[in-house]
């Protein structure tokens, strides 16, 4: 018995690893230029292929599919929970913009996202911030990372993960709010749910909405 879960220990140490390896790697190609493909078409190609080889090495873990989430036990809780979870959200973002509106606070400038006001980038954009980079950072972070994590200490991989999701997007030195919010409803949304799709569901349809009011805040300047 302590040798089956010895190995199952070293096989998850391995995929995080390996995971690791794979998204660093993607991020050293992304930083280069791509010949005839614009900086939004070269992420989107870099995304799929980075959620495609994780799916991969998850799938080749022999309890891989279970750690992230993504046998279909759960799958049906996972998706009523991101639903329900996103609904709760977003009433719950709306109340406190109101609350800020009232008080002369414009909340739509405070989550307000750039976006590339073009026909076809803003398509893209929308393809591959609001579809593909989510799942493929909830297979990463979540379903990966998390996973990994939540067999020492579930507290220490909310914490974790939430931190380090934050981190990758910070852009001025400082902690990003409003992702640390969302990275910790998302770990606590796949705790609740043991399904990855709750997590990119949440992730998902935040996204668009943050976009969509991106849009709608850029049209009205």
């Amino acid at each position: 018995m302590q040798a089956v879960t010895g190995q199952n220990e070293y096989n998850s140490s391995r995929l995080v690893i390996f995971s690791l390896a794979m998204v660093f790697f993607c991020e050293l190609v992304a930083a280069q230029p791509f010949s005839g493909l614009s900086p939004l078409e070269k992420t989107l190609f870099l995304r799929v292929v980075q959620a495609g080889l994780l799916v991969l090495l998850i799938r080749r873990h022999s309890q891989g599919l279970a750690l992230a989430g993504m046998t279909r036990e759960h799958l049906g809780r996972g998706i009523r929970v991101g639903l329900v979870w996103s609904g709760v959200f977003g009433l719950t973002v709306g109340i406190c913009g109101g609350g800020l509106f009232l008080t002369g606070i414009n909340p739509l400038e405070m989550v307000s996202a750039p976006i590339p006001f073009k026909g076809r980038e803003l398509i893209f954009f929308f393809i591959t911030g609001g579809l593909v980079a989510p799942v493929a950072e909830e297979i990463f972070f979540r379903g990966i990372i998390y996973g990994y994590l939540r067999c020492v200490s579930v507290p220490m991989a909310l914490a974790l993960t939430t931190l380090i999701f934050a981190l990758c997007h910070a852009r001025s030195g400082g902690l990003p709010l409003f992702q640390m919010v969302g990275g910790l409803v998302f770990a606590l949304a796949f705790e609740r749910s043991k399904s990855i799709a709750a997590p990119i569901i949440i992730h998902v349809l935040g996204n668009l909405a943050l976009f969509s009011i991106s849009v709608y805040t850029l049209s009205w300047r």
